[in-house]
């Protein structure tokens, strides 16, 4: 199993490089090492387990072939739901089930007439069932977190994702917490809590431009009118800071969302006329915001 994840750490690193065939092998390799772990414990769940993450890895790489997502989705199910039938309390096999219901609703791979309400309740159940069986889990509070903002389930998406913060604050996607957090304070209209969380980011994430144009969205609250206005040159500096951290392929659009942020913050400090030209200026054609969310 060791020898496995280390060879999967090497998929990873080729993956990063764009190397995705020889990702591949390498995974291919560690899903052998860890079928040996298997035959060797047959009773052991962890090895089942990591096979079935490796096949939910492979389904998340941008430069595989998408139709093989559903079988690989599929595979990584079954691979769950053995590790259960070995140890129904495993909770990174209760975790991985739940990953691969939520992502499956979440890529629509769904054929029959309420699939994808049973998809994301067999999901929410899986998540409070892994963290119930290992309070620590923190990914599985993060994605949890995730489920219910989606959800529109704001308070307790919230909850979920300080739950996950508290669990580990060094997860490997710590800042998609942090981000949630303020997002879920940001939606509850709690301008203390937003302010801290853009500020925890920050310290933590500064090369994260999602923490910089927090900065921006904290005018965008209901406030006092004359506070507004007065932070608004500082607001289009923030913006400046945003689009230099953005890659380069979300410049363009994430200047013109940032520029629609400020235009809430203006309409907030009583300058309506101010904030509709700016609006208007921030829009952009499907080429730059191809599902219209500047639009909406």
């Amino acid at each position: 199993v060791q020898r496995a994840a280390e060879v999967e750490a090497e998929a990873t690193r080729l993956v990063g490089l764009d190397d995705v065939d020889g990702a591949a092998a390498r995974m291919a390799r560690a899903d052998s090492l860890l079928a040996e772990a298997e035959r060797i414990a047959p009773d052991w769940s962890e090895p089942t387990t990591r096979r079935g993450w490796l096949d939910y890895e492979q389904a998340r790489w941008g430069g595989l072939d998408r139709a093989a997502t559903p079988d690989l989705l599929a595979s990584g199910l079954d691979q769950a739901n053995r590790a259960l039938a070995k140890n129904p309390r495993d909770a990174d096999a209760l975790e991985l089930r739940g990953t691969i219901e939520y992502w499956s609703y979440l890529l629509n791979l769904t054929s029959e007439p309420g699939d994808a309400e049973r998809l994301v309740e067999s999901a929410e159940s899986d998540f409070n069932a892994a963290t119930a069986a290992n309070p620590s889990q923190a990914s599985a509070y993060s994605s949890l977190s995730h489920l219910l903002m989606n959800q529109g389930r704001t308070a307790q998406a919230k909850l979920a994702a300080e739950k996950s913060y508290e669990a580990d604050p060094w997860l490997l996607n710590a800042n998609l917490t942090l981000w949630r957090l303020f997002q879920a304070s940001l939606d509850l209209q709690d301008e203390q809590e937003a302010r801290k969380w853009c500020d925890v980011g920050a310290a933590r994430f500064p090369d994260d431009y999602h923490f910089h144009e927090c900065r921006v969205w904290l005018y965008a609250l209901p406030g006092d009118p004359a506070s507004r206005a007065a932070g608004m040159d500082t607001a289009w500096a923030q913006c400046d800071s945003v689009v230099a951290h953005s890659p380069p392929a979300l410049e363009t659009y994430n200047r013109k969302s940032c520029e629609m942020i400020v235009a809430m913050g203006l309409a907030q400090a009583g300058l309506p006329d101010s904030a509709r030209r700016v609006a208007q200026r921030a829009r952009a054609g499907t080429d730059v915001d191809p599902v219209r969310d500047l639009a909406w």
